[in-house]
């Protein structure tokens, strides 16, 4: 898991940060983003971020918290909370672009491939979900 500094930041400063790095990125085209993600995120963040992605896609879809944990290979206090954050709307507007994306299945596919070797007991994305 990724490291965070023990020295605090405070808020403004964090909010400033915040708005300096989403306006580099808004320059940015998607290209130059892949790129910066592959150089800069190490490959335990890209495994953190895509179940992140499939962990809010996931409860978006009515799986139940102990399910997702299950598939996903986290605690059920994560897949708890972040159902939590769910339901006060906290990822509306992630849930809103990843809908509308294509190719979603593909990316909730590749990240069942990826956990699969790791999860007990295998099962594959379309049986947890008739399972919900």
């Amino acid at each position: 898991m990724p490291h965070i500094s023990s020295k605090k930041l405070s808020a403004k400063a964090v909010a400033e940060i915040e708005r300096n790095l989403e306006s580099v990125f808004s320059f940015l085209s998607g290209n130059q983003q892949k790129k910066i993600y592959r150089e800069v995120l190490t490959s335990t963040e890209h495994i953190m971020i895509a179940k992140r992605i499939a962990l809010i896609l996931l409860v978006s879809q009515g799986m139940s918290a102990y399910k997702i944990s299950l598939y996903l290979g986290i605690s059920p206090s994560t897949a708890e909370r972040f159902e939590r954050m769910y339901n006060r709307g906290k990822f509306r507007n992630t849930v809103r672009l990843l809908k509308t994306y294509k190719g979603i299945e593909r990316v909730l596919q590749h990240v069942a491939d990826f956990i699969a070797p790791f999860q007990y007991p295998r099962k594959s994305l379309n049986r947890l979900l008739q399972e919900r």
